[in-house]
């Protein structure tokens, strides 16, 4: 064998062990640049995912530095270059995911409703997810929810009997309160529709 055939054989050798370097590389600092948004995933399952990516690239970086101090063995290459292309493709799901999300999100209005009727009172009223109908609520109370709805409604009763009660409710859409009711009549309903 020529030294122009062995610098070559050992350059063809080299590139999968370059290969994997960068990809554990890539994945290693992509899995971390999403880390700070795992707050903000809808599910558990994408944290799980983030994590195992970020534990793959980790575990291909501690394989891939023993490899190249002991000796690049071809069946620990494989393993780096595997582990990271694992660890790569789950963050590219991921971003891939989260893109999504964003551009067909819908928009969400924060709403809070709020009540008061006394020692104990029932609302009603409804969100993206349930009909809340006569649930008991004790002095005052409130509901925080997201909606893609363009109204909202709560209606406060007091107890049976009771029909002299101050009940009060009010509705807060997007951090600013849009409506405001009081009655000694014992029933007040708020409603708010966004123009």
């Amino acid at each position: 064998m020529t030294g122009r055939q062995r610098a070559a054989a050992a350059g063809s050798a080299r590139r999968p062990g370059r290969a994997a370097l960068w990809i554990w590389i890539v994945a290693l600092v992509v899995g971390l640049a999403l880390f700070p948004l795992l707050p903000g995933y809808p599910s558990p399952a994408f944290a799980v995912a983030l994590i195992i990516g970020i534990v793959a690239a980790i575990v291909a970086a501690t394989l891939d530095i023993r490899n190249r101090r002991a000796g690049a063995s071809p069946r620990a290459t494989g393993w780096v270059l595997g582990l990271g292309i694992l660890a790569l493709v789950i963050d590219l799901v991921l971003v891939i995911t989260l893109v999504v999300g964003v551009l067909t999100r819908p928009n969400l209005t924060r709403v809070e409703l709020r009540a008061t009727g006394g020692p104990v009172f029932t609302v009603s009223f409804s969100d993206d997810v349930k009909q809340h109908v006569d649930e008991q609520w004790h002095d005052s109370g409130f509901a925080r929810f997201n909606t893609a709805k363009s109204s909202t409604e709560i209606t406060v009763n007091a107890p049976t009997g009771q029909a002299e009660q101050t009940v009060s409710c009010e509705i807060e859409w997007n951090g600013a309160v849009v409506a405001h009711e009081t009655s000694t009549g014992g029933t007040v309903t708020c409603r708010y529709e966004a123009r």
